[in-house]
């Protein structure tokens, strides 16, 4: 029977080889919820259905009403005002999955930009070993293709970091190996805060004060505001490049990409070998963000760790979608 890797197990295994014990080895994952992952599973899910051509707005309301039911679950035990105290400012950042959501919405909208959604990929990396993942959509151009990777971000990455850290090559070759003609793919990167909605003045204007929003936002808002747009070209100019999405298309040949597929040959090798070592990072300054230091804590303590992993950990319930997302959201 075949061994199955994905993108992201091959780096945490390169990473740290404690940590890819913790995730793959015993199949944990951490108990908390991150608002990031969060928010990114619910927008995602939206734009999948989206793409379905079905009612995105209630896949999100349906979401959010989970989670609030889940949370609800979590927190048995606090009172009413302790619980309210958690989990009314969770949902109130979840609120902005609409916005987010929205502005790729109406950007492929206006593009006339037709996605096919998400696609899970099966393809051989080794003889015995296959290598799984997801892509977030496919734009079908005839003898080609295009993928699409969507990133809900805090702040926009630098243009390299794509080219250089994410999963792009390996997704791209992955589709080579199903008989399709890669073209590009295109990284759609949205801000999670979406732009802000001017104040208006006791003067009955439209306030000329520095505010995170775009000039679109501006504009809507002298208009309903009954002004006119052009008496504010001042802001016009300064708000031009402001922008809440950005379309980085990445670029790899065919070589290139066969050249970075060899090297994680030599990783999953590594990983379904027999009586392969497990030890942590020399470079403890990648421990502080991880989410199983203190496993790692209690191990180099000569404790044991099973009452945190009761605790703070649970097992992984299913293939998880979100396996082959390597930079955060």
């Amino acid at each position: 029977m075949s061994k199955h890797v994905s993108y992201s197990e091959m780096q945490a295994w390169k990473t740290c080889r404690q940590k890819w014990y913790w995730s793959y080895g015993l199949q944990l994952e951490p108990s908390d919820i991150k608002m990031p992952l969060l928010f990114g599973q619910v927008a995602h899910a939206a734009l999948d259905t989206f793409h379905r051509g079905e009612n995105w707005e209630k896949q999100i309301e349906r979401a959010l009403e989970q989670i609030t039911v889940e949370m609800d679950a979590r927190l048995t035990g606090l009172c009413g005002e302790e619980k309210n105290s958690i989990v009314s400012p969770m949902l109130a950042e979840l609120a902005d999955i609409y916005g987010a959501v929205k502005r790729v919405v109406d950007y492929e909208t206006a593009l006339n930009i037709r996605v096919i959604p998400e696609h899970r990929f099966e393809v051989d990396l080794l003889p015995d070993v296959k290598l799984i993942g997801y892509i977030d959509g496919i734009i079908d151009k005839g003898p080609t293709v295009s993928l699409v990777e969507y990133k809900f971000v805090k702040r926009f990455y630098q243009e390299k970091s794509w080219d250089i850290a994410s999963q792009v090559p390996i997704y791209e070759w992955a589709m080579e190996q199903e008989g399709r003609k890669v073209e590009y793919t295109s990284i759609i990167e949205v801000l999670r805060d979406g732009p802000k909605e001017p104040e208006i003045l006791k003067n009955g204007t439209v306030s000329r004060r520095a505010i995170n929003t775009d000039w679109l936002t501006y504009k809507r808002a002298v208009i309903e505001n009954g002004e006119n747009p052009n008496n504010y070209e001042d802001m016009k100019e300064k708000l031009a490049d402001r922008v809440f999405l950005k379309d980085t298309p990445i670029i790899r040949n065919s070589k290139s990409r066969a050249l970075f597929v060899e090297q994680l040959k030599g990783v999953a090798r590594e990983i379904v070998s027999e009586g392969h070592a497990i030890y942590m990072n020399d470079n403890l300054l990648t421990c502080s963000w991880c989410p199983f230091y203190e496993l790692c804590m209690e191990t180099g303590r000569g404790r044991d760790y099973t009452n945190l992993v009761g605790t703070l950990f649970q097992l992984r319930k299913r293939e998880n979608r979100n396996d082959t997302t390597d930079l955060q959201n």
